[in-house]
């Protein structure tokens, strides 16, 4: 099973498919950035966080690297909700239901799309019929 997040994204005026995530805070190691937003916004603590990539999304404007991370097993933790204008759903769906709005073009976010791509690669989930 995938464990993903779906946000209500403004500038496209839509509820999507996202990874949990988000910026590290100043000084950060974008490890401990991402299990600590992963727990903010699963209310879930990743156990085995296994980094898959960092590419830059648009190196062209933006200097900003976007680190992947990858985990199979979490443990408890605490959700935390303390942004009103910020609303995380946790979806879990299975790696054939993913595919499949893949396939549809329901699944639009990039960052999304590579992670599943360098996971495939990686080993981690099937690959991409």
């Amino acid at each position: 099973m995938l464990r993903l997040a779906r946000e209500y994204r403004y500038p496209v005026g839509t509820w999507i498919y996202d990874l949990p995530g988000g910026a590290a805070n100043s000084g950060e190691d974008p490890a401990d950035a991402a299990r600590r937003e992963y727990e903010e916004e699963t209310g879930l603590r990743p156990i085995d966080l296994v980094h898959l990539h960092t590419f830059y999304q648009n190196p062209s404007r933006s200097p900003t690297p976007i680190h992947l991370y990858f985990c199979r097993s979490v443990t408890a933790g605490t959700p935390i909700d303390d942004d009103p204008q910020e609303v995380v759903l946790t979806v879990e769906m299975s790696v054939s239901a993913f595919d499949e709005l893949i396939s549809t073009g329901e699944i639009v976010d990039p960052v999304l799309l590579i992670s599943r791509l360098i996971a495939a690669q990686k080993g981690f989930l099937p690959e991409i019929c």
